[in-house]
């Protein structure tokens, strides 16, 4: 059961579809402010979601990058002379 083991994901992800169900409806419900209330509510909560997302993206451009420089960072220690022009060329644009 895998969704028991983000409790909380799985609450805000229900609460979520919740509001989203409830926001049309209030309309028909004469509450002063309600479909207001609950719309900024929905806002509030896709903003976290996406800052949140924004944030996992950014992390795992960051491992992208720590492991494209690990896997270079040798080549720009070859001793060029030994190498073909074309190859040179290569490297040299791949460490940039």
């Amino acid at each position: 059961m895998k969704w028991l083991r983000k409790p909380g994901k799985t609450a805000k992800g229900v609460s979520l579809t919740i509001l989203q169900v409830l926001h049309p409806l209030l309309d028909a419900i004469p509450v002063p402010g309600a479909k207001s209330g609950i719309g900024i509510l929905l806002d509030v909560v896709e903003g976290i979601d996406e800052t949140s997302q924004n944030f996992s993206t950014l992390r795992e451009l960051e491992n992208h990058i720590r492991f494209l420089t690990d896997l270079l960072e040798p080549l720009t220690k070859i001793d060029r002379n030994n190498l073909s022009s074309g190859l040179e060329d290569d490297v040299l644009r791949l460490s940039r």
